[in-house]
């Protein structure tokens, strides 16, 4: 079974959407011969993925959602996700037990369709902050494969950083 996460823009409840080229300015290592509805990602030999596009049907040079299928552990894509969530009220989910609706700003939690919160419960805020220890504290990711259970705070894969995620 592969993991995916799935990323979707909202605005009063409803899907909204952002230009292609500031989400493509956001992602790092996106491969040039790309197809228009799915965007390969590369690294190094064993940090890559695909990222499927969801368009705005009335103007498809907008992105309403993006699915990462099999997200590497390379923390330059953490980044990346963690760049499109802070640009707007975006949300991110993915399969599992505990919370799975991350956003960057708890405003944007006003911003998600009613039915999501229902459904899901509420969102985890999550911030970049830098650290002010020497010693760079680790991160921590979801696994590329597995059960799809696997969450941000329970990840079997670690990278040493000079900023990390922390919950508000």
């Amino acid at each position: 079974m592969s993991v995916e996460v799935h990323l979707q823009r909202f605005e009063r409840g409803e899907p909204s959407s952002e230009s292609e080229a500031n989400i493509l300015a956001m992602l790092s290592h996106v491969a040039r011969d790309n197809e228009s509805g799915c965007w390969h990602i590369a690294y190094d030999d064993l940090n890559n993925c695909d990222v499927y596009v969801s368009r705005d049907k009335a103007d498809p040079s907008r992105v309403t959602g993006l699915t990462i299928s099999r997200p590497c552990g390379d923390g330059r894509l953490w980044d990346s996700i963690y760049a499109i969530l802070s640009s707007g009220p975006w949300v991110m989910y993915y399969p599992a037990s505990g919370p799975s609706l991350i956003v960057t700003d708890e405003r944007h939690c006003d911003q998600l369709p009613v039915e999501m919160l229902e459904a899901v419960g509420p969102p985890r805020v999550v911030r970049l902050t830098c650290s002010q220890n020497p010693d760079p504290p680790t991160m921590r990711v979801p696994q590329a494969a597995g059960s799809g259970q696997e969450i941000l705070d329970e990840a079997d894969t670690t990278h040493t950083r000079t900023d990390h995620l922390e919950a508000a």
